[in-house]
């Protein structure tokens, strides 16, 4: 009974650091693919959000993102600006949406590249000491 705790310990120290790895590497996967498209990364800010991913798809859901949620006593009339002020708009919200996601991914990269390390020094600790532990007799 004395050798099943600490092995049962030390087992499930090294099965949570692992999923704990697993799910950091997910994200690091995610991070790293969104990095390189920020354009295309969705949810930031909410689904009503305009599409960034080019001018034509912002045209198309520019409209629908400033009525979506709104009574209908308050929702605000169609848009009739001229087409170099809703390009101006698209230019400033993708250029905004760009860097927040950059900031954002690389943030959250470096935290699962710490996470990864710190996952993997418990586990290696964990693992040799149980190793040990086996090769020691029981007192």
């Amino acid at each position: 009974m004395e050798r099943l705790v600490p092995q049962l310990y030390g087992y499930t120290v090294c099965l949570v650091t692992l999923l704990w790895a697993l799910t950091r590497v997910v994200a690091l996967v995610d991070n790293t693919a969104a990095l390189s498209a920020p354009e295309l990364r969705t949810g930031t800010l909410g689904w009503d959000e305009p599409s960034v991913s080019s001018f034509e798809a912002f045209r198309a859901t520019y409209e629908r993102s400033r009525r979506v949620g709104a009574p209908d006593s308050q929702r605000a009339p169609a848009d009739t600006v001229a087409e170099s002020v809703l390009r101006r708009r698209y230019e400033a919200l993708r250029a905004d949406h760009v860097h927040r996601v950059r900031f954002e991914s690389g943030r959250e990269i470096i935290k699962s590249i710490l996470s990864l390390v710190i996952a993997a020094t418990i586990f290696v600790w964990h693992w040799r000491w149980l190793r040990r532990r086996a090769v020691t007799p029981a007192v």
